[in-house]
């Protein structure tokens, strides 16, 4: 039909269809937010993901591996997983048996999509965990999780995937304490291109409904593709695919740099939390930049 490339794909459940239709076609494509380490593992000359490396198949230089290693420093070394049933919630699993060792309780999951996890949070309050991982998106579930361990006596720390000031503030400060959001990059104030990206793009489109890094990476992949385009100076899919690997432009949370097999680099990831006023706040900084790359 004339396409000179595609991005999208936002979860593994579209991404991974999409990689092999583009692998078949020979279209460019830059995967937004795929759970699913396919997209890169398995893709070809011209695949790229926009996101910044989070899964076991990326190495140490991820974000669910910094998410663990924070956990077991707040709480301790007994951990255990609370999980949509998702290719990325596994890959995330094995990263933390990987930091957490012989602390690694369990990982229960619930179905893709299910509103209701609160038995498998229940099994997880029953094991005496020092800490817990939700890998976990959507208001009410993530709500309705963090409640269900708060009311059975859980004090200790939380990271869940996808938390951020909406669930925070319908959970109030007392149920809120010692939960942590799971985020995947650091925002740099001073650089404009955060200023326009938070005060336009994320105040516009994304009113606070979506994590910020799931509508990083669809702006950063159409600038992604967009560049090359520009920097090929060619519309055939050929001479754009050849141009993915060599773009380096700045983004909101920082250069993008693309390693030979498609896979963004960021400088680093963060864990936050909500302030008394239930707004996230940073509190801990991951340079990736400094951590071997695979």
């Amino acid at each position: 039909d004339g396409i000179i490339g595609m991005v999208g794909g936002q979860d593994a459940t579209t991404c991974v269809p999409l990689k092999d239709i583009m692998k078949e076609k020979l279209v460019p494509l830059i995967a937004t937010t795929c759970g699913s380490g396919k997209v890169v593992k398995e893709g070809f000359h011209g695949s790229a993901h926009a996101t910044p490396a989070q899964t076991s198949d990326q190495g140490v230089a991820n974000r669910s591996y910094n998410d663990y290693e924070f956990l077991i420093a707040q709480g301790g070394p007994k951990v255990v997983q609370v999980s949509t049933d998702s290719e990325y919630c596994r890959l995330v699993a094995a990263d933390g048996k990987k930091v957490a060792a012989g602390g690694f309780l369990d990982e229960l999951y619930f179905p893709y999509g299910a509103a209701d996890a609160r038995v498998e949070v229940t099994k997880a309050a029953g094991m005496d965990p020092d800490g817990m991982y939700f890998c976990q998106w959507g208001k009410q579930q993530v709500v309705s999780s963090i409640k269900t361990a708060r009311e059975l006596g859980f004090e200790g720390p939380i990271i869940v995937t996808a938390y951020h000031a909406p669930e925070a503030k319908e959970l109030g400060s007392a149920l809120s304490k010692n939960t942590f959001a799971s985020d995947s990059w650091v925002p740099v104030l001073d650089v404009p291109e955060n200023a326009k990206f938070t005060n336009n793009i994320m105040e516009n489109w994304s009113d606070g409904a979506v994590p910020p890094w799931w509508v990083e990476t669809a702006y950063t992949a159409m600038r992604w593709m967009t560049t090359a385009i520009d920097d090929a100076g060619s519309t055939v899919s050929s001479d754009v695919a050849d141009a993915m690997y060599e773009v380096s432009f700045v983004t909101p949370f920082g250069e993008v740099l693309c390693h030979e097999n498609g896979q963004r680099r960021a400088p680093g990831t963060y864990v936050s939390t909500a302030d008394a006023n239930g707004d996230m706040q940073a509190v801990s900084l991951v340079a990736l930049a400094d951590r071997t790359c695979p």
